[in-house]
């Protein structure tokens, strides 16, 4: 026991200590106000919400535009955005949050508690289906690397037609466990995991455990009729308007009682996001909530792929907030991408980053105690004029 909280105790004092080696953090608010303004209004985006945290509590935000196209609505940070796969982070503690109660180890095999996932075939090069060969494991999940991926984002999963009787959850997987990175539904079935395991559906868990402790009351699955009014609207490029924006067409964002996507099914807001990477920066304790113990938060930002392949194909751009990624140091964590060495991109290595097809992302760099986030909610995802905001407040508040 003693051995446990020393080791404790040296990881808290580790974090702590990464989160205060960086540059000064005051912000000038009212420079980055200018900056900010300026940036947005050589634009044509409808709203877009900036905020970067600091592991201590300081913080800033700037809301710009319009909340909702259909009125008069100032853009605010309770405001809601679709944040797609900025929901994977939330999940990934989730899990890890198993891991701690000992309900699972991320080495195990998990087809003991989830019986289908080891059932979904492998797609092979020539269309065969084959049966995998190695058990999908949590470390599997969390890291991408269980085989899953996106039909969106890969050919073949694309031109894969499903057939009518098709008894699988998911479309059929690119690899056998452990051999390559593939962007995809993992998280998903890491989610498909808590539900099991926990006795909860994802939202009930989140609130429980996660979300609810945090005081986040706008980061919601399925958004309360009384929060429905926050919700922004979403843009598309319209091809046939010289790529103009034009309000997408979207169902309700809540009371359907589907199922949740823990890998990019959550609406939230800056103000929640902001808050939910201060306690990660914070080594997993905000305001005498516990989400996570330091030593796990710690491992979020240690690289998990090691020999496992990354296929040359672009898809970790996918996760990158456009920033090409071919070729170079691609590492991941067991919640985000991790920044390698050598990045064009001005991040320090080691920082952890990711996005939401709807152009939202945040990145969060524990050697200087700084996250930063911004949302927008356009599509398709790679919106140039979302980036370059997105680029620029991040070079603002690390001083570049």
């Amino acid at each position: 026991m003693m051995i446990r909280r020393l080791f404790i105790l040296s990881a808290a004092c580790l974090l702590a200590a990464a989160c205060q080696t960086g540059e000064n953090t005051a912000w000038d608010h009212a420079a980055l106000d200018r900056q900010l303004d300026s940036l947005f209004t050589r634009t044509d985006l409808r709203a877009a919400a900036f905020g970067a945290v600091t592991a201590d509590g300081d913080t800033y935000t700037r809301c710009l535009g319009e909340g909702r196209w259909d009125r008069e609505d100032p853009l605010h940070q309770n405001h809601i955005f679709r944040i797609a796969s900025m929901t994977k982070a939330v999940t990934s503690v989730a899990a890890m949050q198993l891991v701690e109660r000992g309900l699972v180890t991320l080495d195990e095999p998990l087809d003991t508690y989830l019986p289908a996932i080891q059932e979904v075939p492998v797609l092979m090069p020539d269309g065969q289906l084959l049966p995998g060969e190695q058990p999908i494991t949590l470390r599997h999940l969390l890291t991408h690397t269980s085989g899953f991926g996106y039909a969106l984002f890969d050919r073949r999963l694309s031109d894969f037609r499903l057939p009518d009787d098709w008894p699988h959850r998911d479309h059929p997987r690119l690899q056998d466990a452990g051999i390559s990175w593939h962007y995809g539904t993992s998280t998903d079935w890491a989610g498909y995991l808590v539900e099991a395991l926990s006795g909860m559906d994802l939202e009930t868990y989140f609130r429980t455990h996660i979300t609810g402790p945090l005081g986040m009351d706008h980061t919601w699955f399925e958004v309360p009729d009384s929060l429905a009014g926050l919700v922004v609207t979403l843009g598309v490029r319209d091809p046939a308007k010289d790529g103009a924006l034009v309000p997408a067409p979207m169902p309700p964002p809540g009371g359907s009682g589907r199922s949740h996507s823990g890998g990019a099914g959550l609406h939230s807001s800056l103000g929640d996001y902001l808050r939910f990477l201060q306690c990660i920066l914070q080594g997993g304790t905000l305001d005498g909530v516990s989400i996570l113990r330091p030593e796990t938060v710690q491992s979020l930002f240690e690289d998990q792929l090691g020999r496992v392949i990354v296929p040359g194909d672009g898809s970790q751009d996918q996760v990158a907030g456009g920033q090409e990624t071919e070729g170079q140091d691609f590492r991941h964590g067991l919640a985000w991408a991790l920044e390698g060495s050598g990045n064009t991109y001005g991040r320090r290595e080691g920082s952890a980053y990711w996005s939401g097809y709807f152009n939202t992302f945040f990145s969060v760099d524990i050697h200087s105690g700084i996250a930063v986030v911004v949302m927008t909610n356009v599509m398709p995802f790679g919106d140039a004029r979302a980036l370059e905001l997105y680029r620029s407040f991040e070079a603002m508040v690390r001083g570049d």
